[in-house]
């Protein structure tokens, strides 16, 4: 784990793979960092952190994982939790699984998870995959679990959907996560959490204790 910045709420990024990778140096990263903690870390399996453990690993294990980090690092609950692609399974349901650690919530271009999703169509899902260095459950244990039932949290939830993103617009799934959810749509792709890195800071920003 690493952090920039300080002041609470602190904000943690959970990416699709290693969050240290993908948002260190990150517009997103420096401009939450002038009025919050902004914390990375990378999953078990994913370097710098430890190997995964060499079995199935569910939604409980990762969340399991990030209470213990946090908790190790003294940095004091509730949290900001940004989920983008995979991240917005793996925050969402830490939120439900520990409502008082939690803030709120935002998920960026996350597309919703699959109740019909198959090995066939996604075999890299599969725990054991050789390439799924973090042993995830993915397919059954994220993809069809949260498509057959959604989690439900107490905390607020911004979903922030690109135009032309990994999910879309019209792809209105996390909203029911939570009772008090808000969408907000930007024109372009994914790389709008670069190029327009001062919006998405806003809305992450927006949520206070």
């Amino acid at each position: 784990m690493t952090c920039w910045g300080a002041g609470q709420p602190a904000v943690f990024l959970e990416s699709g793979g290693g969050a240290i990778d993908e948002f260190t140096d990150s517009r997103l990263v420096e401009r939450l960092a002038v009025d919050r903690q902004v914390c990375l870390y990378n999953r078990a399996g994913r370097s710098p952190s430890d190997p995964a453990p060499d079995r199935a690993r569910e939604a409980e294990d990762v969340a399991a994982d990030f209470q213990a980090l946090v908790r190790a690092a003294q940095i004091p609950p509730p949290y900001v939790l940004f989920g983008r692609s995979f991240g917005g399974m793996v925050v969402t349901f830490y939120a439900s699984k520990y409502p008082t650690d939690v803030a709120g919530v935002v998920v960026f271009d996350s597309p919703a998870p699959s109740a019909t999703m198959t090995k066939e169509d996604f075999p890299e899902g599969v725990w054991d995959f050789p390439d799924n260095v973090e042993h995830l459950n993915v397919l059954t244990g994220f993809e069809n679990r949260f498509g057959k039932q959604p989690v439900h949290i107490s905390a607020p939830l911004i979903l922030i959907s690109p135009t032309h993103g990994e999910s879309t617009p019209e792809d209105r799934y996390w909203l029911q996560t939570s009772k008090d959810a808000s969408q907000v749509i930007l024109e372009g792709g994914t790389e709008v959490i670069d190029t327009q890195a001062d919006k998405v800071a806003e809305q992450v920003l927006s949520i206070s204790l």
